[in-house]
């Protein structure tokens, strides 16, 4: 064996070279390919004053009913803007599973200083679920509830916070389930409500040719009639969809007479509808558009993954009475 031996010269890199930057290595950051670039080192010096204070919490209310939202979720809060707030929810106790024959509306109200002690009651007389609740002083505090197999059921109060709930069973054709309920309009009179009608599984039958039609109806006294009742939007019926399903919409608290609602769900455009007029006449924005109309999961043939909303919603208008929409 023969050991060769070699003197080099060490070369010297240029100024030029040595003041490059060095690029890192993209690094495998669980088990996804990312560019160092993106990678931070954590800031050692973290002082009190930049992490989150802990949230006042307290138990307003206890339900063992679980399924609070089959997608969106109603209206369950109120804050009356001078420190007091109502809150509602779908209550139930466990020892009457799986039926739940007590299901109805939790309630509670915080008064500024408290919340009251709650109790373990619905505040309607029959099976109900899924409340909207709202406020106006010439309206009063009003919620309005899911009834399986009937109309949504309403009950009302002059005073938020204490008295006798007045309930009302909606009697209009045909019966509408789910509802969502807000208070507007110039004078804080007029109550805006959507629902959809029974589907199929759920032992309806179709309406207008869809299997859960999505129905208008409107009050401007508070209530206590309806000038409107189960009104189809024509941007909304069977030539453009199918059908709705439960809850898969949501409902904004108006600012004066501009009123507005959003809907989308599995294979269906997100949808924003408004009105400026206190719900006479509306307008249909798409916000996302699904590429295939009229869709029927057990039948029509898709050849790509398409983006699709997942039905849950929310919306909010501003002080402008612009619309502004989130959505899964």
């Amino acid at each position: 064996q023969s050991l060769f031996l070699s003197a080099q010269n060490v070369v010297q890199p240029s100024a030029a070279i040595a003041n490059q930057k060095q690029e890192k290595a993209n690094i495998n950051y669980g088990g996804v390919e990312v560019s160092a670039k993106l990678l931070r080192t954590p800031n050692p010096y973290v002082t009190a004053t930049s992490q989150a204070a802990d949230p006042n919490e307290e138990i307003i209310g206890e339900s063992e009913y679980d399924l609070q939202s089959n997608s969106s979720v109603q209206n369950r809060i109120v804050n009356h803007g001078d420190g007091t707030i109502s809150a509602v929810w779908t209550f139930g106790a466990s020892n009457a599973s799986p039926s739940f024959p007590g299901r109805g509306t939790g309630y509670n109200y915080f008064d500024g200083s408290d919340w009251a002690t709650f109790s373990n009651q619905r505040i309607e007389s029959k099976r109900t679920g899924w409340p909207s609740v709202d406020y106006s002083s010439s309206a009063g505090e009003v919620v309005v509830s899911h009834l399986f197999m009937e109309n949504p059921i309403k009950s009302s109060r002059s005073t938020k916070g204490s008295g006798t709930w007045n309930e009302v069973e909606f009697t209009d054709v045909p019966s509408t389930s789910w509802p969502r309920m807000v208070i507007g309009g110039q004078n804080g009179n007029t109550l805006h409500q959507i629902a959809i009608t029974l589907p199929d599984g759920n032992g309806g039958t179709p309406y207008q040719g869809q299997d859960g039609a999505l129905l208008y109806s409107r009050s401007t006294d508070g209530g206590q009639s309806w000038d409107i009742e189960n009104q189809a939007f024509t941007d909304l019926d069977s030539s453009n969809y199918t059908g709705f399903s439960a809850d898969a919409y949501a409902m904004a608290k108006p600012k004066g007479d501009t009123v507005a609602f959003v809907i989308g769900d599995n294979f269906q455009d997100v949808v924003l509808m408004k009105s400026t007029d206190n719900g006479q006449n509306w307008t249909k924005t798409v916000i996302q558009q699904f590429p295939y109309p009229l869709f029927d999961e057990t039948s029509t043939l898709v050849l790509d993954t398409p983006m699709s909303c997942d039905g849950s919603l929310a919306i909010t208008l501003d002080n402008d009475g612009d619309a502004h929409v989130f959505f899964g």
